[in-house]
């Protein structure tokens, strides 16, 4: 059981199924590796530019952390990974994780839904 009062950030963990005397699996983590903090809140979009023919627009996307991971102490670092793709597409597009909470996207195309 993980709770505040059992659990540290900073000590890892190792869980083993073993019997008397052979030990037939271990694990071992620490809490940041297994803990996925809420979402991100206030997402939202601004145009920076668009192609000269219009068909084409780079926007900048913007978030907050959520309010339940405390990031300005630094008890926490989270990393983004930003997902994209249109409305009707299956494979989503994934840009690298960063610590930034906001990120452009150039050259998507005017007019459709994402």
């Amino acid at each position: 059981y993980f709770n505040t009062s059992y659990t540290s950030i900073w000590i890892p963990y190792c869980v083993k199924l073993a019997n008397k005397d052979e030990v037939f699996d271990e694990k071992c983590f620490s809490v940041d590796e297994i803990v996925l903090p809420d979402p991100p809140v206030h997402l939202n979009w601004t145009l920076l530019n668009t192609s000269q023919t219009g068909i084409h627009g780079d926007i900048q996307v913007r978030w907050d952390p959520p309010p339940t991971a405390d990031v300005q102490k630094g008890w926490i670092t989270l990393e983004y990974e930003l997902q994209y793709k249109e409305v009707n597409e299956t494979k989503w597009k994934e840009l690298e994780p960063r610590l930034s909470t906001m990120v452009p996207l150039y050259s998507l195309k005017m007019g459709r839904d994402y």
